[in-house]
């Protein structure tokens, strides 16, 4: 009886587990905008909402928190209203002067754009550092007794932010949306050029990395050195990555969404021309596969990329998201080759782990027998590969460890400082610095929360011994002589034991 419950389990969680996945890659949605190539835009009335209720995002959005940004995540809506000049919609003032509005994702089955408003008094960036911050991809945040009064959710991450307190919504087409920047940007800068798209992108760093790298803890660390303002994961990124590499969007599409998507960001988190804060937006993963268009959209921005060894990386990862008992069991058994043979698994390797569909570099029977393992260390070399090239090509502003920034953690920090921005500066004894590095970096969360350091290993917790044939043979077919180099980029900031940088 036991074992047939423990199947039956099993089998919930593996339709569960293909829906979650389906959902996240393809997204599926009914088409508001029939015409994308005219200046239009809708909005979209929640059901049941009134002045005094906010029915923003469901707790976990009909495919949890780790799917991409989409329509589905909120609640029911009415039928959509067409705004009169949907062109207006983004300038600041107005009747709608009350909220902020974000731009939250590239909508699934058109080229339009999905805005939200949320109310301007809720600290949606999660820099407040008088609340905790918890949540983490995959796992709900949590919320304070004040909070859950208030009908609030607050988490390190913007995307979760915007799922739970939007207030409204408004789908646009890319031309509209397009215009609706433009002229948020003459109300914003005005007589003056201080406000202007290039000086407010210039304040603008994208922290690019192969996750599960200390990208969180980077981020906190640079907030607390020199009040750097960090936005986690805004989904118009990955959204625009998904549709880009599956075709959906040309190259050009993508430069214009993405400059206009991060002015429009950086403008909500300056609050004037005299604010001279940088905003680190740091991003998915996967993300930094289209670094390059990224940097010839927002030229005046800086890039910079943060890695960390492969097997601690792959490990991290899986006992965050594949640690449960039907994931071990395909892993145990070997069955996840089957599981590779589905449609959603494709489509997430496209994406994700692309080095994957190279099979005379990658054959099947090496990846399939690693199970979740091959998809995410696929992913980490895809990314690693990638950097590679942006850095021969000079692309790269700066390139971190987490090695470094683990072992050698506020001097790091300064060193890395004082490559980018070398007019700032980092005073290594700052208390509230050290602080960062004693703490979890997201709080509470359930997927974050090393279990090495709580069972105090010193080895894989999800990676075994008969995994590491496998995992050898994956990183032996690596290009430009990766393993050669112990897997670290040229002019990457390396600290020798005397704090110096070599």
């Amino acid at each position: 009886m036991t074992s047939m419950f423990y199947l039956v389990v099993n089998a919930v969680i593996a339709v569960v587990i293909g829906v979650v996945l389906l959902r996240f890659w393809k997204g599926e949605t009914t088409p508001i905008i029939e015409d994308v190539s005219d200046t239009v835009g809708f909005k979209l009335p929640f059901k049941g909402a009134t002045n005094k209720i906010r029915v923003g995002g469901k707790p976990s959005g009909p495919a949890g928190e780790e799917s991409i940004a989409a329509l589905g995540d909120f609640a029911p809506f009415d039928e959509p209203q067409q705004l009169q000049d949907p062109t207006q919609l983004l300038k600041v003032g107005g009747e709608t002067s009350k909220e902020k509005k974000f731009v939250f994702a590239l909508h699934e089955t058109e080229k339009a754009v999905v805005v939200v408003g949320v109310d301007e008094n809720i600290d949606i960036l999660g820099n407040n550092k008088e609340e905790n911050t918890n949540g983490e991809e995959g796992h709900s945040p949590e919320k304070t007794e004040k909070q859950k009064q208030q009908g609030k959710t607050k988490s390190a991450f913007l995307y979760q932010n915007l799922r739970h307190n939007a207030q409204s919504a408004y789908v646009l087409s890319l031309p509209a949306f397009h215009k609706a920047v433009q002229k948020r940007e003459s109300a914003i800068a005005g007589s003056t050029s201080s406000f202007s798209f290039e000086k407010v992108l210039s304040r603008t760093l994208f922290v690019h990395s192969t996750g599960r790298c200390g990208s969180t803890l980077l981020s906190k660390a640079l907030g607390a050195a020199c009040g750097v303002v960090s936005v986690a994961e805004p989904d118009i990124y990955s959204s625009v990555f998904v549709a880009w590499i599956n075709g959906r969007l040309t190259r050009d599409e993508v430069k214009e969404i993405v400059r206009d998507a991060t002015y429009v960001l950086i403008t909500n988190v300056l609050q004037s021309e005299d604010d001279q804060r940088i905003v680190a937006i740091k991003l998915r993963g996967f993300v930094s596969l289209m670094a390059d268009i990224i940097q010839e959209a927002v030229p005046e921005a800086k890039n910079m990329f943060l890695y960390r060894d492969p097997v601690p990386t792959v490990d991290s990862y899986c006992m965050a998201f594949f640690n449960n008992s039907f994931m071990r069991v395909l892993h145990n058994t070997g069955l996840f080759s089957f599981l590779m043979k589905f449609t959603w698994v494709e489509g997430f390797i496209k994406v994700s782990s692309p080095v994957l569909l190279e099979e005379d570099r990658f054959p099947k029977h090496v990846s399939s027998k690693l199970g979740a393992i091959s998809m995410v260390l696929g992913g980490w070399i895809s990314i690693m590969e990638f950097a590679h090239e942006m850095n021969e090509d000079g692309l790269w502003d700066a390139l971190l460890r987490y090695e470094e920034l683990n072992e050698h953690k506020s001097h790091a920090i300064k060193l890395l400082v004082e490559k980018l921005y070398p007019s700032l500066s980092v005073d290594e004894e700052n208390e509230e610095l050290k602080k960062t590095f004693h703490k979890d970096a997201h709080g509470n969360s359930a997927a974050t929360t090393s279990a090495r350091r709580k069972l105090g290993a010193t080895t894989p917790l999800y990676i075994q011994e008969r995994d590491f044939d496998g995992i050898e043979a994956m990183l032996g077919a690596m290009k430009y002589g990766l393993p050669r180099n112990n897997y670290i980029l040229r002019d990457t900031l390396l600290i020798d034991n005397n704090n110096n940088n070599n």
